[in-house]
C-alpha cells in the first residue's frame, strides 16, 4: 500500500509540473530536504551558481518522500514494477534562458530565469520554481504531497 501511495504521489508531481493546479495561491512551496541539508547562508551568498553551472542536461535521480525517505529513481521503479521511462524527468538548460525536455513522456519547452539559487521555469502550462542546491543538484518539492524530486546533471 505504501508503494502504491508513493507511485501515486510521484505521478501527482509530474501532473502538477505539467498542468499546474490552477487558482491563485501565492504561497511558496515547502523547502526540500535537499535544500535544508545544504543550507548555509554565508557559504551560499559567497558561492552562488551561474547559468553556466545550470547549462546542460539534467535528469531525475532521487525521490524523497514526505517522511524524508530517499530512494534512487532506478530502485523506486524496480521496487514498484514501474517502467522507468514512464516516470522520466529530463531538462536541458541553455545559457540564453531556454529550457526543454521531457516530463513523464511529455515534451516541454519554455524559458527560465536563474538567480543563483532559484530556477523559475515558464511553460505553457504554468510557472514552476526549482531550487539549485549547494551540492550541485536541482530539486522540486510538491507542496501537496511533500515529495521532492532531485535532478542531477548528466
Amino acid at each position: 500500500m505504501k508503494k502504491l501511495a508513493l507511485l501515486l504521489a510521484l505521478c501527482m508531481i509530474g501532473a502538477f509540473s505539467l498542468y499546474g493546479c490552477g487558482g491563485n495561491d501565492t504561497s511558496a512551496p515547502e523547502e526540500s530536504v535537499v535544500s535544508e541539508a545544504a543550507e548555509d547562508t554565508s557559504a551560499a551568498e559567497s558561492s552562488q551558481a551561474t547559468e553556466a553551472d545550470l547549462e546542460g542536461e539534467w535528469e531525475i535521480s532521487t525521490i524523497i518522500d514526505a517522511e524524508n525517505n530517499a530512494v534512487s529513481m532506478e530502485d523506486y521503479c524496480a521496487a514498484n514494477g514501474v517502467d522507468a521511462s514512464t516516470l522520466d524527468i529530463k531538462y536541458a538548460f541553455t545559457t540564453d534562458g531556454n529550457v526543454s525536455g521531457f516530463l513523464m513522456g511529455v515534451e516541454v519547452s519554455g524559458t527560465y530565469t536563474f538567480d543563483g539559487k532559484t530556477i523559475t521555469m515558464v511553460f505553457d502550462s504554468g510557472t514552476y520554481e526549482y531550487q539549485y542546491n549547494e551540492d550541485g543538484t536541482v530539486s522540486y518539492t510538491d507542496a501537496a504531497s511533500g515529495m521532492t524530486s532531485v535532478l542531477t546533471k548528466k
